[in-house]
């Protein structure tokens, strides 16, 4: 088994970490107590948050990539989603003009949506939606972005139940199915029980 990201004597200046190893093409849960630095161990995986100590992304060394390409490889879908004022759609073009890249069709756009149970017109504006709802829009167009690892911060923490055990089910079939390694922070322990392959506990 491939190990993609390991770390070393990580830390920062608020906290330190045991080392860790994320397998490659694995779902990774991360659980712990409240305080103990489950989102900002994500943010380090993607050279957002500082640290001290190593931290390696399949053997280089995060910080000496460039962080625009890293956050490309290493998405992370943090529990504020960005959103404009804008249709479904319009969403959707929006980002993926501002990244560079070729829009998806509508058909995959439907696909991606589907995965996180938003069905219906795709001009429906994206202000007028649920704060569920706009969690789960902004999510399938970040999956649609196809990254090498995909780092979800409490995916369901705006969802019921059924909802939350069908997305991140879904989310992790696509994820087995396009080869990316799947991250999530997350406090449900029902998810956590289900769908992780691994378990790091902070």
């Amino acid at each position: 088994m491939i190990k993609i990201i390991k770390t070393k004597n990580l830390e920062t200046d608020f906290l330190k970490y045991k080392d860790v190893i994320i397998d490659e093409n694995k779902t990774t849960f991360i659980v712990g107590v409240s305080g103990a630095g489950k989102s900002t161990l994500l943010k380090i995986f993607n050279g957002t948050e500082k640290f001290k100590g190593e931290v390696t992304y399949k053997e280089t060394y995060i910080k000496d990539e460039n962080y625009i390409k890293l956050r490309r490889k290493i998405m992370l879908i943090g529990q504020q989603c960005f959103l404009y004022d804008l249709t479904i759609i319009e969403n959707f073009k929006k980002i993926y003009e501002l990244r560079d890249e070729k829009m998806i069709s509508e058909d995959k756009v439907n696909k991606y949506l589907k995965m996180t149970c938003i069905e219906g017109s795709l001009n429906r504006k994206c202000q007028d939606l649920s704060g569920g709802e706009r969690q789960r829009v902004f999510i399938a167009l970040m999956l649609s972005f196809k990254s090498e690892v995909l780092m979800i911060d409490e995916p369901t923490s705006a969802l019921d139940n059924e909802t939350a055990l069908k997305v991140v089910g879904n989310i992790k079939k696509n994820c087995k199915e396009e080869g990316i390694t799947l991250i999530v922070v997350s406090h449900d322990e029902e998810l956590v029980n289900k769908y992780a392959d691994e378990i790091v506990r902070l």
